[in-house]
């Protein structure tokens, strides 16, 4: 890790680095930085930097991402007349490191896809969970598909998308009142409460859930958790993340983990507990979700494991931490920068093995 320090004046801005790492060996290598010659196909470097307007940030790059990949953001804000110490980190190796040999060790194998020893994981039991999901999305996307759409006649309430009762369910969630989970009549003129049993029953419906005994188990855990962490998460207001693949599969990997001895619950309880997880970039971001969110790729399957163990560290003290896989990092796992690199890379390796192996 090479550390460039500088001092100086300036206004208010925000300065956005994007690091980036050849993935297409196969291609000719291209000074893309006159001062950073391309010495190893491997070696990571500053493609693009740009400082904008804080109060408006935008992201953008001169280059095509065809054959790079995006390993790091790093941003710093700068504010008017005040002498600042800013670090660039530019990710460094020698040129006698072949990153991508065949014949290194692997670091684990699953089924038909095999995770290399140079990315220098620590924590296979996570990789190995992380390779699981691959199927696991495959799963919550088809479940959202069948039960799309589902219209209660029986009341003037009408919810016709899990993505619509999550939403009110939150609203509901963090009006910080006293209640508790208690079982009542299902008459919706007095809420109070009977409120609580009355979004379960709906997330009952709308799932289409199975071992009803089991969620309410669940809503029961969820409440407690919910009511005894520290603080409260982001609020979502991107209406179109509500209820999709793409936060079903980060809440999933909250839920897995958050009850300790009790179990798993159900994905649904996982997104209740922190909305904007799964979002690519900090809390409800909408510039870098847009401009990154690769659905299927390895941005989005990075997002959704890196934001669900970034907030059980935070909120909980539970698992791995940003740092989920256990990679080489300068940041400490509680920090939100911490194993993007490794996650990022290790996606990228198994997404492509899973995608020839079918």
């Amino acid at each position: 890790m090479m550390t460039k320090k500088t001092s100086t004046k300036a206004s208010v801005i925000t300065k956005a680095t994007f690091v980036l790492i050849n993935l297409n060996k196969q291609k000719k290598k291209r000074d893309m930085n006159k001062d950073m010659k391309f010495n190893n196909e491997s070696q990571a470097f500053i493609l693009y930097q740009t400082a904008v307007d804080f109060n408006d940030i935008t992201y953008q790059l001169d280059e095509s991402f065809e054959d790079y990949l995006v390993v790091s953001v790093l941003k710093a804000q700068h504010h008017i007349g005040e002498d600042i110490e800013t670090e660039d980190s530019i990710i460094e190796m020698s040129d006698e490191v072949t990153i991508d040999t065949e014949d290194s060790a692997p670091f684990l194998n699953k089924g038909n896809i095999q995770v290399p020893g140079w990315l220098f994981l620590k924590n296979k039991s996570i990789a190995e969970y992380c390779i699981e999901l691959l199927n696991s999305r495959k799963i919550i996307s088809h479940d959202l598909e069948k039960n799309k759409t589902v219209i209660d006649s029986s009341s003037e309430c009408k919810y016709k998308s899990l993505g619509e009762i999550l939403s009110k369910f939150d609203s509901f969630l963090r009006l910080n009142v006293n209640w508790n989970w208690i079982a009542g009549t299902r008459n919706l003129d007095s809420l109070g409460l009977n409120a609580f049993l009355f979004y379960v029953e709906k997330l009952i419906e709308i799932v289409k859930v199975k071992d009803k005994v089991r969620f309410i188990k669940d809503s029961k855990m969820f409440l407690q958790i919910y009511t005894s962490r520290p603080g409260k998460t982001d609020v979502l207001n991107h209406s179109d993340y509500w209820g999709s693949s793409q936060q079903l599969l980060s809440g999933k990997v909250i839920a897995d983990f958050v009850a300790g001895e009790y179990g798993t619950l159900h994905p649904v309880f996982g997104v209740l507990l922190n909305p904007t997880t799964g979002r690519v970039g900090p809390g409800d971001t909408g510039l870098m979700h847009n401009f990154l969110f690769d659905y299927n790729g390895p941005w989005a399957n990075h997002a959704a494991v890196h934001d669900a163990f970034g907030y059980l560290k935070t909120f909980h003290n539970i698992g791995p931490g940003y740092n989920y896989l256990g990679g080489i990092s300068a940041v400490k796992t509680g920090k939100c920068m911490a194993g993007q690199t490794s996650g990022l890379l290790f996606w990228n390796r198994i997404i492509n093995q899973h995608k020839v192996n079918q």
